[in-house]
């Protein structure tokens, strides 16, 4: 009796591990005011505020004692959090694979560390700051601060409104950014003011994305916070005023003995962000 063909076939396996799509390492870190190797629970980003100038009593006044004063500041904490992934390889399942995933699970764990720094950069941007010398004073973004829904999506109003209250309150031209998601960008890519020649130098159109509009510089990541289930918030900042303390960062992979040569990728990062300075961050409203 002729056997069946289906004993004979050959079942390939692919000899490379691939990754399932997602952002990898942060994507807002570089643009955040970042202290590393700090040690203790929380780290403080100091801010001094200036005062005006005061007038001279009179011209004829000679050798009059002058008024001293005292600088205000901000302490803002960035409270330190331990986030940590483990991933165990069993020899008995490496032997079983073509291509051993060790490199690949260093590499998620990495990916999977910087989506939440991204995270926790966002919800200190928009949320209540720690703030006082005693850590006991929970700060809100002003209302100041913020964009009104107004129409749908991100506009170009929206981003003129964002840099005018950036403006107003004297925040450097240089180091602004915008964070923002794929909708939010899909929405500027269809605005004439941001394509046309006339309007923009940035020829976003070329590659699908806006790279610099308005003195911003445009970061995308699906990140963004969604309050409520409508309103999704754009970010708007300054470097200088969102602080990222990081204690420690660490990603590796060993053998463990204790469990018949496990192999464990381990990473962890320990680190607080928060937002230093409330008139370097505008919370835009999109929907």
């Amino acid at each position: 009796m002729a056997l069946a063909i289906d004993e004979h076939v050959v079942r390939a396996f692919d000899e490379n591990v691939r990754l399932l799509f997602e952002q990898n390492s942060s994507r807002l870190r570089a643009a955040c005011d970042v202290r590393t190797n700090v040690v203790g629970k929380a780290k403080s980003f100091n801010v001094i505020i200036g005062g005006d100038a005061l007038e001279k009593a009179g011209t004829g006044n000679r050798h009059e004692d002058h008024t001293q004063e005292d600088l205000d500041g901000i302490v803002s904490w960035a409270v330190l959090r331990y986030w940590y992934k483990a991933l165990p390889l069993d020899p008995d399942d490496e032997d079983k694979v073509l291509a051993s995933p060790k490199n690949r699970y260093v590499e998620v764990i990495a990916n999977a560390m910087g989506r939440k720094l991204d995270e926790m950069i966002i919800a200190a941007a928009i949320g209540s700051s720690t703030r006082g010398e005693d850590m006991g004073t929970s700060t809100a973004l002003p209302s100041g601060q913020k964009v009104a829904v107004g129409s749908t999506g991100l506009t170009v109003a929206k981003l003129l409104a964002a840099k005018a209250i950036l403006d107003a309150n004297e925040v450097p031209d240089s180091d602004r950014y915008l964070a923002l998601n794929s909708a939010m960008l899909s929405t500027m890519l269809g605005a004439t003011e941001t394509t046309s020649i006339d309007f923009n130098t940035v020829k976003s159109l070329v590659n699908g994305q806006i790279d610099q509009f308005l003195g911003f510089k445009f970061i995308r990541t699906e990140k963004i916070v969604t309050t409520g289930t409508l309103a999704t918030e754009a970010v708007a900042w300054h470097k200088g005023s969102i602080g990222v303390a990081i204690a420690r960062e660490r990603n590796s992979i060993w053998q463990r003995n204790d469990k018949h040569g496990l192999w464990e990728a381990y990473g962890s990062v320990h680190f607080g962000a928060t937002r230093t300075d409330d008139k370097g961050v505008v919370q835009i409203a999109v929907a």
